[in-house]
């Protein structure tokens, strides 16, 4: 079972325990520790997602650079696409889900 975590609007966090075989959550006992973890890994993943929105638009820009053969281009296209890929595979479904990806330089 895993734990999903949501913050009432009194600023409360409540756990439950999703049971992956029925989709079933139940609420589950909150401890400090779980609001711990909800308040890391929400900021974890907004951060995530902030890098892979801004690396995706330097990603796209260095693209069209070597489209067009400008001088400013910097690695190779394989190189910038292979990186677009591993930017969409980083952050899934709310969650990180892979090694954070390396710029290509």
């Amino acid at each position: 079972m895993s734990k999903c975590y949501v913050k009432k609007e009194n600023g409360e966090v409540v756990a439950f325990s999703r049971n992956p075989m029925d989709g079933i959550n139940t609420e589950a006992d909150t401890t400090d520790d779980d609001v711990v973890e909800y308040l890391s890994n929400g900021t974890a993943l907004q951060q995530a997602q902030k890098f892979v929105r801004e690396e995706l638009v330097f990603a796209d820009i260095q693209i069209l650079y070597h489209q067009d053969s400008d001088s400013r281009k910097i690695a190779t296209l394989t190189a910038w696409r292979t990186y677009r890929k591993e930017l969409r595979n980083y952050v899934q479904a709310g969650a990180i889900v892979d090694p954070k990806p390396v710029r290509p330089s």
